[in-house]
Parts: structure tokens; sequence; C-alpha cells
């Protein structure tokens, strides 16, 4: 599905690898076949080099001073026009692989979202 490769640089000063593989925060969906994120990388500030934040993350909104990195893949339009598709179920699982994002889908666009405003303003 998804793979991942994070480096960093050890001791003496080489690149390492520290991981190879899946990402902790990666879903297929069951009840909307061809559609799978991966929440790929999360920072926050001061972010520590190396640090993978990724899994305890309660929102994939990012705050201020955070970053996301998410990969999506969409399934065909035909997928959703089928008659028998369950948006109901739909919803429901992107309520759990999707935190703080899924809350903020339009019901009338689904997948059409705005997300709050995260910046500060500078004083000057």
């Amino acid at each position: 599905m998804f793979r991942r490769v994070v480096t960093c640089m050890n001791a003496a000063g080489k690149p390492v690898i520290v991981s190879d593989g899946e990402p902790r925060r990666a879903h297929r969906h069951i009840h909307t076949p061809g559609f799978a994120q991966c929440l790929v990388w999360h920072t926050s500030s001061p972010a520590a080099p190396g640090s993978d934040t990724t899994p305890g993350l309660k929102s994939v909104v990012p705050g201020v001073g955070e970053t996301v990195a998410l990969f999506v893949t969409f399934p065909p339009d035909n997928v959703y026009g089928d008659p028998e598709f369950d948006f109901a179920a739909l919803d429901a699982e992107q309520l759990e692989a999707l935190p703080g994002l899924a809350e903020l889908f339009e019901k009338d666009a689904p997948g059409m979202h705005v997300t709050p405003r995260m910046c500060r303003r500078r004083s000057s």
C-alpha cells in the first residue's frame, strides 16, 4: 500500500535509515473500495529530528506550528454512484480514520471541507 522511509543523521553525522515500511497511520477503507489514506508524517514545534509523533496524533488537521503530510488515494466516481453505496458507513469509517478532518466534511459535498484558520497574527 504505502511505504515510508525515515532517515536521520547518526552521532557521526552519517545518514541512517530509522524506519522503512508501512506508516503506522495508514488505512484502506473497507466500505469504499479504492479509498485509502496514509498519514505520512507529522511535526510539531519544536520538532526533534527523527521523532515520529504520528501514532499519537489526535487530529489530522495541523495546529499552529505543526505540519501534516497526508497521502490520499480516491476511488473512481462510479464507487460513490453505485445505488448500493452506504454513505453512513463511509462517514463512520472516516470519523475513525481521519479524526479532526472528517468532522469538517460538508454534508452536501462529501469530501469537501474548510479547515479552521490556524494562523496567528504577528504583532508589529
